[in-house]
């Protein structure tokens, strides 16, 4: 009522209002007191929202001696009619701008102005008062904003040394179609990077976010050399299974999920499949294929008790593949009992199960540590479930002579060779400067059926997943 008649208005009807408490209802008495009947505008404001969108679109525009004539139009996109108040703000090269309204009584409208000087930006709803289902297409040129999406610190206490991975988008700032990913890590044998596009499509989230997409990206990978230790008579051997040099590779991955929280999701699943291809014509040393494919869940059985389970399977076909980027079964983000390091773990095809029972221990906390405040602390129960074929081990006893067979993709599924582990973590739920949510987990894993490795302990910064 405001934006139609006015404050003064509207605070005058209301004050008359309570002096006289008519019998007839604050309805009709602000009908007759406006002078319009208002029925239409209360049944509005009291009926369910339907989904709508605004959207600018054409933005035409013509220098008239020394001035600029504009014609801007804006669009409504619902399936159900709504008038509101719509305001279009315009903002100049010297940062002065100026305001207009639309009372979206049609589908479509064009603004026509006329300024002294260049515009700058133009934006719906600058109060950020409509309930839209998506503002991404409100502002021209776009808020941009980067996004750390994933991230994976572990330190591996037997190599004693760092290992890390973080992916990130950039995306505007209330979503969007467009995504511009960029990514790093570094591990024992490895270190790299990589920058992609995603292309997002499907049912809608929430207002950033769609169900499925599409992602198409350039990993850099530089190799130091990867040896291994092979078992001869008398002494054991050195035998150098991948020289180091370059690797690079494209990718094409369908990805999916429906969770609302990345840091610490409490329903819903993601998931996809990735397809990777290296070739001499992309700068890479080497030619080799590799394909994945996983998916996660978290089930609520609890508001404080929730079930996770992740399967993830893939292979590296029959290419030359480094092993500095083969799959490891072990470490922070795989199978926690076993190190990331050892070649009888580390191969071209690899299968996982992961179970996950995460329990809140305390809520409702505010523990000040000064550079975070703990918010609540959950524990987690893990086991895992895999195995690794056409390992590094083996191709390095093959160079060696020892052996003249390797295991291939369907020596995967033998129940004798699968390796299994169980573990707890403790995951603390923090807010960095009292604000920022983030996660900081501690887990120890002792594997089951391979002896000798005792308890394996991890520090990381996400939910495994």
């Amino acid at each position: 009522m405001e934006d139609e008649f006015g404050k003064e208005k509207t605070v005058a009807l209301i004050d008359a209002y309570i002096a006289a408490l008519p019998k007839e209802g604050f309805r009709a008495f602000a009908s007759s007191y406006m002078g319009k009947d208002l029925s239409m505008r209360f049944e509005q404001w009291v009926a369910p929202r339907p989904q709508i969108n605004y959207k600018l679109g054409r933005h035409r525009k013509k220098k008239v001696g020394l001035q600029y004539k504009h014609a801007i139009t804006i669009e409504q996109e619902t399936a159900a009619s709504i008038i509101e108040p719509v305001t279009l703000k315009v903002t100049f090269k010297d940062k002065t701008y100026q305001t207009q309204q639309w009372f979206s009584t049609e589908k479509k409208h064009t603004f026509e102005l006329i300024t002294d000087q260049k515009i700058k930006a133009i934006e719906i709803d600058p109060q950020e008062r409509l309930l839209e289902t998506s503002k991404s297409d409100n502002r021209r040129p776009a808020y941009w904003k980067f996004v750390i999406l994933s991230m994976f610190v572990e330190y591996d206490f037997e190599e004693q040394q760092p290992l890390f991975m973080i992916f990130g988008q950039l995306r505007k700032r209330y979503g969007g179609l467009d995504r511009f990913d960029m990514g790093g890590y570094s591990q024992f044998n490895s270190y790299g990077a990589n920058f992609g596009y995603t292309r997002l499509f499907g049912k809608a989230i929430d207002a950033l976010r769609l169900s499925h997409g599409v992602r198409f990206a350039l990993n850099l990978n530089g190799l130091a050399q990867d040896v291994a230790l092979v078992q001869t008579s008398p002494d054991p051997t050195i035998i150098q299974v991948t020289d180091s040099g370059y690797a690079s590779d494209v990718s094409v991955s369908y990805v999916y999920g429906n969770q609302l929280s990345y840091i610490n999701p409490l329903q819903g699943m993601y998931g996809g499949l990735t397809l990777r291809v290296s070739n001499p014509l992309l700068g890479s040393q080497y030619s080799y294929r590799m394909i994945n494919f996983n998916t996660a869940g978290i089930v609520q059985l609890h508001p404080n008790h929730l079930w996770g389970i992740r399967f993830s399977i893939g292979s590296s076909g029959a290419g030359e593949m480094p092993s500095q980027l083969q799959y490891r079964l072990g470490g922070i983000a795989s199978m926690r009992g076993l190190p990331l390091t050892n070649d009888k773990f580390s191969g071209k095809h690899i299968v996982l199960l992961t179970n996950e029972y995460r329990h809140f221990l305390s809520q409702d906390m505010d523990l000040n540590l000064g550079l975070f405040r703990i918010r609540k602390i959950q524990g987690a129960l893990f086991s895992n479930v895999g195995n690794t074929t056409h390992t590094v081990q083996e191709q390095a006893d093959r160079k060696a002579g020892l052996i003249t067979d390797v295991s291939g993709f369907m020596d995967l599924f033998d129940p004798r060779d699968l390796k299994a582990d169980v573990g707890y973590g403790l995951r603390l739920h923090i807010h960095y400067f009292g604000v920022s949510p983030s996660l900081i987990s501690f887990d120890v894993a002792h594997s089951i059926t391979e002896k000798g490795y005792g308890y394996l302990y991890y520090l990381g910064v996400n939910q495994t997943f």
